[in-house]
């Protein structure tokens, strides 16, 4: 059933559309209360784990569910003893149509689905649940998350590596329904295959299976192998909604999906690389990070939290630091993102303050030794270039040499960190 998009609109006032499913009880155990669900799949039965749960003896335990698809909203019956019956006639399978009445047993409810369309206004301040942006892209993208955490809403978040991806999940989470409940990044493209059916599986600890529910982020879910894409899809599809029951005792919480993507997934899907499903069910309000170097201006700002985060804000070494490291923004050969910027701070700020400053005076040219004869662009890349190779040396002297395991610890494409490399003859 076609409605879910991308957010859309101009300017500040970007907008998204989600479904939701009203179920109105009208007779039996719960008459009067209305269910509200925006998953794919609702369940009723007697058993305690159906989204409805229904203590009635003539029901099953596993006795109906209403299904989303591309056509509408298919009502099935379950193989239930007693049978399910719309509008006063038992049925198998059928599509319920808004207003229809369904009855299980002694219970009787009315169905209807309503689009809702929700306009976002531009955040108004450069900090938001941790994250720091002076940009329209990043007042934009803060409206956003503040429009959809609390919805029962599926979200992907979409930018490159190290552009804070990871931070959107967590302070969507942070302000969702969910924000008591566990909060679980699964990286797709870092595990084994089977190391990756185990994570997301295994009927005890698998984020797909986890009784408690909670947040569950997919990091670059376009790498989930394809046999397993469609298993993936199902259970997302089926999750628990944290919204749905209110406070009928259940013995497993709502549970709720980010994807955290580099690549577009639609465009995946498109060329045959991504199941259309998966896609489907991940990509239904999207949140576009742009890249620190299409939003300079907030380099400055950013050093200043970092630096608070790791409690040298004030410091000698934070004041040093601070001039170091903001003193990139307007160079274009910045390449790095957020989490590179971070690693760059951490590199000064781990080691003893009189070594952070002696590296710092090594690979910056001290205020009173600028070349007369060089421009301002000229100054500032001859201490960037010292800088570069003085961090990527540090990095991979790190990690023991192996290039994999240094881009991993500073959040870099390791082919980008292999271009750096042999940009510097370090490889």
């Amino acid at each position: 059933m076609k409605g879910d998009v991308h957010a859309v609109g101009s300017g500040s006032r970007p907008s998204f559309r989600y479904w939701e499913m009203l179920i109105t009880v009208v007779r039996g155990p719960y008459k009067g209360r209305e269910f509200v669900f925006t998953t794919d799949v609702v369940t009723l039965g007697k058993a305690p784990q159906n989204d409805i749960p229904l203590p009635d003896e003539t029901v099953s335990r596993q006795h109906m569910e209403i299904l989303r698809d591309t056509k509408g909203y298919l009502l099935r019956d379950l193989g239930s003893t007693n049978g399910t019956f719309l509008d006063g006639a038992e049925i198998r399978e059928a599509f319920v149509r808004n207003g229809s009445q369904v009855t299980v047993g002694e219970t009787r409810f009315r169905f209807r689905a309503v689009q809702r369309r929700v306009r976002t206004e531009s955040f108004g301040e450069d900090h938001f649940g941790g994250l720091v942006g002076t940009t329209e892209a990043m007042h934009r993208a803060f409206g956003l998350a503040r429009a959809v955490a609390p919805l029962d809403v599926t979200v992907l978040i979409h930018g490159e590596s190290g552009t804070g991806r990871r931070s959107f999940a967590q302070v969507i989470h942070g302000r969702s329904p969910l924000q008591t409940s566990p909060f679980l990044l699964v990286d797709c493209a870092g595990e084994s295959p089977g190391r990756l059916e185990k994570l997301l599986f295994h009927s005890v600890s698998g984020a797909l299976e986890r009784l408690e529910g909670g947040t569950v982020a997919l990091l670059e879910p376009w790498e989930i192998p394809p046999a397993m894409q469609g298993r993936v899809a199902k259970a997302i599809r089926r999750r628990r909604s944290p919204l749905s029951a209110g406070p009928i005792s259940s013995p497993g919480g709502g549970q709720r999906f980010l994807a955290l993507s580099s690549r577009d997934l639609a465009l995946e899907a498109d060329h045959g690389r991504m199941d259309k499903q998966l896609c489907d069910a991940l990509d239904r309000v999207r949140i576009d990070l742009p890249p620190l170097r299409e939003r300079l201006e907030d380099l400055g700002p950013l050093v200043l939290s970092i630096l608070a985060d790791l409690g040298h804000e004030g410091t000698v070494v934070g004041r040093r630091v601070t001039a170091a490291l903001g003193s990139m923004g307007g160079h274009l050969r910045w390449e790095g993102n957020v989490a590179a910027l971070r690693q760059a701070a951490e590199a000064f700020s781990v080691i003893p303050e009189d070594q952070a400053l002696e590296m710092l005076e090594a690979t910056s040219p001290d205020p009173l030794a600028f070349d007369p004869k060089g421009s301002f662009g000229e100054n500032k890349a001859r201490w960037v270039e010292a800088f570069e190779r003085r961090y990527l040396e540090w990095l991979v002297e790190r990690h023991g040499g192996n290039v994999s395991r240094a881009a991993r610890s500073a959040d870099m494409d390791r082919k980008h960190l292999h271009r750096l490399l042999k940009r510097y003859d370090l490889r």
